[in-house]
């Protein structure tokens, strides 16, 4: 199995209800292989985000989002930027998997869950291992 690179899509500011389950993909996209290459969102680097210059910022995280053969984002908490990254990945014709917490569905922007089909796999998990199987089943479809 071929080594993909995968931009992962977090919320950087503002609530971030999941980090657990962040750092649960991390880990399995890397169990399969894989590597996620914008891994300075996570916890514990992103606290310091307030001293990121945003067009470095905007810069830096379009280019990996470019480079990445897949596109993951964490969608149960409402975020303009994962927003903005989820269309940015669909222009750039990148598989789609776009996952969110059931108990938070009604968090969960209904513009995104309009998403059709065609453009991204929207698939919600109640547990971590949920998240394992779903992304099992999205990587093996590489």
């Amino acid at each position: 199995m071929k080594c993909n690179n995968i931009f992962l899509s977090i919320p950087v500011q503002g609530i971030r209800v999941k980090e657990n389950i962040y750092l649960h993909i991390v880990k399995e996209i890397s169990r399969y292989g894989h590597f996620v290459n914008n891994t300075v969102m996570l916890p514990p680097k992103y606290e310091d985000t307030h001293k990121f210059d945003p067009r470095e910022v905007y810069s830096v995280l379009i280019k990996q989002l470019h480079d990445a053969n897949f596109f993951i984002a964490e969608i149960s908490s409402p975020s303009l930027g994962v927003g903005f990254e989820i269309a940015s990945a669909i222009f750039y014709r990148k598989p789609v998997l776009l996952l969110y917490d059931v108990s938070l569905e009604s968090k969960v922007s209904l513009m995104i869950k309009g998403i059709d089909p065609a453009f991204a796999e929207i698939k919600s998990y109640q547990i971590e291992e949920d998240i394992t199987l779903i992304l099992k089943r999205f990587l093996r479809n590489e």
